[in-house]
C-alpha cells in the first residue's frame, strides 16, 4: 500500500467525520449500484481494467434496496497478495503468542501451596469433608 493510500485509509479509520477529497473521489468512481453494473457495460469495463495486469483498484457494489448489502470487485492478483499478507500476519501473531507462552513457561514458578493459591483468589471458607466426599464420587 503506498503512502498516499495508507494516509487515506488511516484518516478514514481514525475519524469517521473527517472526509477527504480522495474519499469522495473513491465514492464517485468506485462505489457502484447493482443497477449500474447490470444496465450498463460497467462490469465489463471494470474487468477489462484488470486484464493482464495487477491492479490495486477496488470497486464496491451496493444494493439499492438493502443498505448494508455490499460486496467488492477486486483484481485476483491483488486479492491473492492481500490474502498472503493476511496469512503472514496470522503466522507472525501465532509466533508472537507462542514466544510469549514459552517465555512465561520458563519463568513459571509452580511452588505455590494450595492454601496460598486459594487465599490469592479469595477462598477462605474450606470444608475439607465436602471436598473429600466430592473426590470419592468422581469416577476416573
Amino acid at each position: 500500500m503506498n503512502t498516499i493510500r495508507h494516509k487515506a485509509v488511516h484518516s478514514m479509520t481514525s475519524d469517521p467525520k473527517n472526509i477527504t477529497a480522495s474519499m469522495i473521489n473513491f465514492a464517485k468512481n468506485n462505489v457502484l449500484s447493482i443497477t449500474e453494473l447490470t444496465r450498463k457495460n460497467k462490469l465489463s469495463e471494470i474487468l477489462e481494467t484488470f486484464n493482464d495486469q495487477k491492479s490495486e483498484e477496488i470497486f464496491l457494489v451496493k444494493s439499492g434496496r438493502q443498505r448494508d448489502s455490499m460486496g467488492a470487485i477486486i483484481n485476483v492478483e491483488f486479492l491473492t497478495e492481500l490474502l498472503q499478507l493476511r496469512d503472514k500476519y496470522y503466522e507472525a501473531m501465532d509466533k508472537a503468542v507462542e514466544a510469549t507462552a514459552l517465555q512465561r513457561l520458563e519463568t513459571f514458578e509452580p511452588n505455590v501451596s494450595l492454601a496460598h493459591a486459594l487465599d490469592e483468589i479469595g477462598v477462605t471458607d474450606i470444608n475439607l469433608q465436602e471436598i473429600q466426599d466430592m473426590a470419592d464420587e468422581l469416577e476416573i
